[in-house]
């Protein structure tokens, strides 16, 4: 019941906004929905009229009241009869034409359908599972055609662009292969702008680090992409092509200066570079010409380079030899789906033998924890029945990998001897990942109980704000093989650059949302395949047959 007042309050009693009339408690997320964005469009209505009534300076008072005051405009309804409700909520003139406040966009009208807590419309509810299944065959046959990794699925934006879609409805036309490369480019290199503007303000208060990062590409191209982290996230900022640069100290020098002075000096804290003995020398004369800023070798570079020794045959050939075999037992069972499917679903309960993590050397040392970790289960798969009875039991891999796993006594030894020398330099591998700053207990201490020290406090803040590690530079490696790959002219070369800057920095803002919501996100490298040499079987063992290959075994 509304006792006086008008539309504008049935508007905000339908969203729910409680204040000058009571929230409804059976308003559906549609309706609530579509009030919220009409509510907002009568603000936006109001500052422009507000604005433009300044600026031509009218004698007449144009403002309208506050949005909280309704009363006037509650008088209007009921001198009309009501008859203005509905032309409010459907936001059309009696011309058919769409209001100044009325959007354009359909989605921003409707719930999105993956809310939780949204209760599907009748429509949705009746949609023939034939439909459903139509729609989702079109999109697996573009996703097939245009070869999209099955890794884009898990991606925050691949909901939200089917969202888009789906409440604009039948007829949405997709952009043009110009609006991607063209006009929705820039607007996305403006939009990630705005965002990287919002980070760099966090600079000021808790400091950033520079990470930078030298890699060569598929055409021997030597590369360094350059970013900055901040707790509030880390940002991409360049990658150089080096080719036709002399990478002594003077050279690298000026080369980093630009981007200690495009950043500003003011706000760095440490420059982090592997361990290159060029980076060094340029690290040290950066601190020596500014003072201001430490230079500091990446922590995870340094870690790997010892796990590299451990596995390097001429230093230590036991281990090479022992994580020679480990790889032989699971590219045997990746590479056989019926052999797959029989550890996942009787042995390890779904479960990998394979651990991702920040490095080559670190995936190998954690794969090799994760078999032993799986040792009884894994003996037990190759003396069940199902195994006995499968063909595979009686090839010649699949003998020699059974005696491997079942008679080697010396290699499961070995296998917990080298994971008692590994696991602690992992473990500290896993602690300074670059995505991640110390986020020391004193830290919370210092921002509260700071002030009566203030530079002291500035100075705590910032140190422990910032990464140990440079290998934020390192996750999206082929993403610069568009870039680097070979000539263009300058349009073109300052299109891709764009591209690199758009979707790299999206992959870092996404990295941010997950790691403030406390996702569990492992160490995830989408773009360099850590996992070949454990999962990528050689040619001359290669077995596969009909009934290995399926899409189920691929999935």
């Amino acid at each position: 019941m509304i006792r006086g007042g008008g539309i504008t309050r049935l508007k905000y009693h339908l969203a729910r906004i409680s204040g000058d009339v009571e929230a409804c408690k059976k308003v559906s997320e549609d309706v609530k929905w579509q009030m919220k964005r009409l509510l907002e469009d009568l603000r936006k209505v109001k500052r422009k009229k507000r604005r433009i009534s300044k600026q031509i300076a009218n004698p007449y008072d144009l403002e309208e009241d506050d949005d909280h005051h309704h009363h006037d405009e509650g008088n209007n309804d009921n001198e009309r009869g009501g008859s203005k409700s509905h032309s409010s909520v459907s936001n059309y003139n009696t011309k058919g034409k769409e209001k100044v406040g009325e959007r354009s966009n359909i989605k921003s009208f409707f719930t999105p359908r993956t809310t939780p807590g949204f209760q599907p419309s009748i429509k949705s509810s009746l949609a023939l599972k034939q439909m459903v299944e139509k729609a989702r065959m079109n999109f697996a046959s573009w996703w097939y055609h245009v070869n999209i990794p099955f890794l884009a699925s898990r991606f925050v934006y691949y909901q939200e662009a089917i969202d888009g879609i789906a409440a604009i409805g039948p007829g949405f036309k997709g952009p043009s292969y110009h609006d991607l490369r063209g006009s929705l480019l820039q607007k996305h290199v403006c939009e990630m702008n705005n965002y990287l503007f919002d980070v760099k303000n966090d600079w000021k208060v808790y400091g950033c680090s520079i990470m930078s990062d030298g890699w060569t590409n598929q055409r021997n191209t030597p590369i360094i992409n350059f970013l900055v982290y901040c707790p509030r996230g880390t940002m991409f900022l360049k990658s150089l092509d080096v080719s036709g640069l002399t990478r002594d100290t003077y050279t690298l020098f000026k080369l980093f200066d630009k981007i200690v002075q495009e950043v500003g000096v003011e706000h760095i804290v440490q420059f982090v570079t592997d361990n290159d003995s060029a980076y060094k020398s340029v690290g040290k004369k950066l601190m020596q010409k500014y003072g201001s800023f430490y230079w500091s070798p990446c922590a995870a570079h340094c870690i790997d380079l010892m796990l590299e020794n451990f596995s390097d045959r001429r230093y230590f050939p036991i281990i090479h030899k022992t994580i020679q075999k480990a790889k032989r037992i699971t590219k045997f069972i990746y590479n056989h789906g019926k052999v797959l499917s029989l550890m996942r679903s009787d042995v390890t309960n779904g479960r990998d033998l394979i651990r991702l993590t920040i490095t080559r050397f670190a995936t190998e040392f954690l794969s090799l924890q994760c078999l032993i970790k799986f040792k009884k289960e894994v003996r037990q798969m190759f003396t069940c029945d199902q195994w006995v009875e499968s063909r595979y039991a009686r090839d010649v891999m699949g003998k020699e990998v059974a005696a491997l796993v079942l008679e080697d006594k010396k290699f499961w030894l070995q296998c917990q001897q080298i994971m008692k020398i590994s696991e602690p330099l992992v473990r500290v591998l896993r602690l300074v990942d670059g995505m991640k700053n110390h986020q020391w207990d004193t830290f919370a201490w210092w921002e509260q109980f700071g002030n009566n020290t203030l530079e002291l406090q500035k100075f705590a803040i910032q140190e422990l704000s910032q990464c140990c590690s440079a290998t934020g530079c390192e996750r999206a490696w082929s993403t610069f093989e568009f870039i680097h790959s070979k000539r263009r002219n300058r349009v073109e070369h300052k299109r891709l650059n764009n591209l690199v800057f758009v979707r790299y920095n999206l992959l870092l803002r996404e990295m941010n949302i997950r790691r403030t919501k406390d996702y569990l996100d492992p160490i995830n490298l989408d773009n360099i395949d850590l996992m070949e040499d454990w999962i990528a079987e050689e040619s001359e063992f290669l077995l596969l047959t009909e009934e290995d290959v399926n899409w189920a075994s691929i999935e």
